[in-house]
């Protein structure tokens, strides 16, 4: 059966598979894949074709953006036309604009939100769930619309972000457990091509390099840590990246047994208040925009 796949980590792509003919899906423009981009991020909610406008036309009229919105749904129902015999993705009204709930749409980043609820009680994961986080992380190949800077991405990126790292933590504590040391240190050096200042996965990363046996490069990337977090924070590595770092160096052999990390909820917080201010940031442009068309 055909489903609508759409990636909206790293670049955006979008194409009919399952089928007997699978396809990649070219636009007419961009702002029709923003459109659907934005459609696909809030399908738990129908879109009124107003807030719609004015999000993605911020710096138009009213009467202009409506206007450019009608065309450019028009142009993306289009495009995006499914075989025959399937549902269409997107519905459209006279008022609002959804995904269709009964056409098969599917997302990496709606993936990767599923997959925080295994992770939400702290249990012991089974040798499925496990494949299935490791299936999901992958997915992750770079920001959300990484490719795009959209002003109304900003906090969803972040919350996306956020998980990934969080899903990507737990896997690898489960490798440092099960000893497998290159699907850890795989994992961890990839975390840090997104956050080079996740004090945290360098913990991951020390431990793991470590426990393969390779101590040179678990001390390194102590320095490696240091010396991010003094560049882009001015901050010295904590207390226990500090301590892991002694510990490390005394012992010749592999430390496999449990170590304190940091917390990642650390992480969190600081990301919360990312998409406190970026909110606060976009009320302000609207009512500076709202004065200057008074």
């Amino acid at each position: 059966m055909y489903q609508l796949s759409i990636s909206l980590l790293g670049n955006f792509s979008a194409r009919y598979s399952g089928g007997a003919n699978p396809a990649s899906i070219k636009f007419a423009s961009t702002k029709e894949q923003e459109i659907l981009g934005f459609l696909v991020l809030h399908r738990d909610r129908w879109c009124s074709r107003a807030v719609l406008a004015e999000t993605l036309w911020a710096d138009s009229t009213q009467e202009r953006s409506k206007k450019y919105l009608r065309n450019e749904l028009w142009r993306l129902r289009s495009d995006i036309q499914p075989p025959a015999g399937c549902q269409p993705p997107i519905v459209t009204t006279r008022d609002t604009v959804y995904v269709n709930e009964d056409a098969r749409v599917v997302s990496d980043a709606e993936a990767l939100e599923d997959a925080r609820v295994l992770i939400q009680d702290g249990r012991q994961l089974s040798p499925e769930e496990i494949r299935l986080l490791e299936g999901t992380t992958s997915l992750y190949t770079g920001p959300l619309l990484s490719n795009w800077d959209f002003q109304w991405c900003i906090s969803d990126r972040a919350r996306l972000n956020r998980i990934y790292m969080q899903l990507a933590d737990r896997l690898l504590t489960h490798y440092f457990a099960e000893e497998s040391w290159d699907k850890g240190i795989n994992l961890a050096l990839n975390v840090l091509r997104e956050d080079p200042t996740c004090e945290r996965t360098h913990q991951h990363l020390m431990r793991l390099y470590h426990g393969s046996g390779d101590r040179a490069s678990a001390l390194k990337q102590y320095q490696t840590c240091r010396s991010i977090l003094l560049d882009e924070l001015a901050v010295e590595p904590s207390q226990q990246t500090q301590e892991l770092y002694e510990r490390l160096r005394r012992e010749p052999g592999r430390v496999t047994e449990h170590v304190t990390l940091s917390e990642p909820g650390d992480l969190a917080a600081v990301l919360d208040k990312v998409n406190d201010l970026s909110a606060q940031v976009e009320a302000l442009k609207q009512q500076l925009r709202n004065a200057t068309r008074l």
